[in-house]
């Protein structure tokens, strides 16, 4: 997918939007788990146990 070479500037974009999309998704899910996991042990960011 991300290998493949084209020169239709339509299909770059849609490419460039999947995995900015992609991307996102997963930062959003990484900053809610941070935030349960603060909730849950009480240390904030990287704090050692």
């Amino acid at each position: 997918m991300l290998a493949e070479r084209t020169t239709d500037p339509e299909y770059l974009v849609n490419r460039r939007r999947r995995l900015v999309d992609i991307l996102e998704e997963n930062l959003l899910h990484t900053g809610q788990t941070s935030i349960v996991r603060e909730a849950v042990d009480g240390l904030v960011g990287n704090d050692p146990p």
